[in-house]
C-alpha cells in the first residue's frame, strides 16, 4: 500500500469554504483587472498588485466575510426569539455580547443553540 501524502496550499482551505477554485482567490487577491479608456480607445489591463496593495484587499475580504457572518448570525437569533417568545436571555446571548469577547467558544455555544443542538 502506498502513503498518499496531499499538499493544500494556504487558499484551499478559504476556497472551500467560499465555494470557489483556489486558483481563482490566488487571482483575485494578489491582481485586478483595470478597465482604461483614453481617446477612445478602451484596454482591460491585468496589474499585478504590489505587498501593500494585496494586503489591503485580503483585508477588506475578511471584513465583508466578517459582515456578512454578524448579519447573518444576528438574523438567525432573531428568528430564534421570535419562534419562542418566553425564551430566556439566560438561555440564548445575545449575538452583540458574543461578538465582543472575541471568544471562539461563545460563538460556537450560540451556532450550537441556533441549531438545537
Amino acid at each position: 500500500m502506498e502513503d498518499v501524502c496531499l499538499v493544500f496550499s494556504d487558499l484551499d482551505f478559504p476556497a472551500y469554504l467560499l465555494e470557489i477554485d483556489a486558483e481563482s482567490l490566488k487571482t483575485k487577491l494578489i491582481s485586478r483587472i483595470f478597465d482604461s479608456k483614453w481617446g477612445g480607445k478602451s484596454e482591460r489591463l491585468d496589474v499585478t498588485l504590489n505587498v501593500e496593495q494585496a494586503v489591503y484587499g485580503r483585508d477588506a475580504l475578511a471584513k465583508g466575510l466578517y459582515s456578512r457572518m454578524f448579519d447573518y448570525l444576528v438574523q438567525v437569533s432573531a428568528q430564534i426569539t421570535k419562534q419562542s417568545p418566553s425564551v430566556s436571555t439566560g438561555q440564548y446571548t445575545n449575538v452583540g455580547r458574543i461578538l465582543q469577547t472575541n471568544s471562539v467558544a461563545s460563538c460556537r455555544q450560540m451556532c450550537f443553540a441556533a441549531n438545537g443542538l
